[in-house]
């Protein structure tokens, strides 16, 4: 049920003690075994108490997946809501659901309006790579963000504001598709990168929501790129490693503009778990090289894996 999973995801995010953990990190950090002081052990208690005092958004970009210099990953977060309430919306029929939390909605995309465009140094999904400022794919995702709030706008009946987030969003991908193109084709990893790429996974939503914000063409031009990136078992998330994930790696084999094109780009997924060493619980972060598992096992996104169905059923569109 893709609309109740993400109407759990949005209330969760109004649960008291709504925290994010790092769940690669399977084992404690030992520093975080030593005895603090008592005046640091009260401090987590008064941290909490604070937190009460804070509305969800505050919340959300004071606590959420915050790294050791205390940048948030803003845009991803934003956006992901974002793309999971017009989702929720899009298969009801309704926006009844959102609209019980129009006002943190409206928060998230002025967010996205004035950061989505460029998005800083900061995480993205993806967060094990690092940061990564102007992040082609996380522009993406913020784009998305804003063209499904639009839609949002226009179930609610504010056709003003549907209007100017729409125009908003189609500007944006315009934008995106001139300083983000390699010259070739392609799609560069950021936009002050050269001679980069990555997987362009977010794009999948503008082919489920129908929004027709990226020519066809040009996501062709970008899908058939991936091609000479493959490797035996799949392609990389980017150049930056040799890993990859499952989910993304469906989410991109959905951009394909046939049924042979995606099978083919996805039947190295079947090889890797076919014949990966690493006989774990499903991993969702594998080398593409040796198929032997990076880390994550036996996780809700592959979830991920069934988008397709979305595309195919068509139950996103609007």
């Amino acid at each position: 049920d893709p609309a109740g999973s993400a109407r759990e995801n949005l209330r969760d995010l109004n649960r008291a003690g709504y925290r994010s953990e790092r769940p690669w990190r399977d084992t404690p950090d030992p520093a975080l075994q030593t005895a603090a002081p008592e005046t640091q052990r009260r401090a987590p208690a008064r941290k909490a108490a604070a937190r009460k005092q804070l509305g969800p958004i505050d919340r959300l970009l004071a606590e959420i997946r915050r790294d050791r210099k205390g940048v948030a990953v803003c845009a991803m977060l934003a956006a992901t809501m974002l793309v999971m309430a017009a989702a929720v919306s899009a298969v009801d029929g309704n926006a009844d659901f959102a609209g019980e939390y129009r006002e943190l909605l409206a928060k998230w995309a002025g967010y996205l309006l004035r950061h989505g465009v460029d998005p800083e140094n900061q995480l993205c999904t993806d967060d094990f790579a690092g940061h990564l400022a102007h992040n082609c794919n996380l522009s993406l995702k913020a784009i998305m963000g804003l063209a499904g709030y639009a839609r949002l706008c226009g179930m609610w009946g504010d056709r003003q504001e549907a209007a100017r987030f729409d125009a908003a969003a189609r500007e944006m991908a315009a934008s995106w598709l001139d300083r983000a193109a390699e010259g070739d084709g392609s799609v560069r990893l950021a936009f002050d990168q050269p001679g980069t790429f990555s997987m362009k996974y977010n794009a999948v939503w503008d082919k489920l929501f129908g929004t027709g914000l990226f020519p066809a063409a040009a996501m062709e031009r970008e899908f058939a790129s991936y091609a000479a990136r493959l490797n035996p078992y799949g392609m990389p998330l980017d150049n930056r490693a040799d890993y990859t994930k499952s989910d993304w790696l469906v989410w991109t084999a959905t951009l394909a503009p046939d049924k042979e094109q995606f099978m083919a780009f996805i039947h190295p997924l079947w090889l890797a778990y076919h014949v990966s060493p690493s006989r774990v619980p499903m991993t969702d972060w594998y080398s593409t090289v040796t198929s032997q598992q990076i880390g994550f096992q036996n996780r809700t996104v592959q979830g991920g894996l069934f988008i397709k169905l979305l595309e195919q059923k068509g139950l996103c569109r609007f």
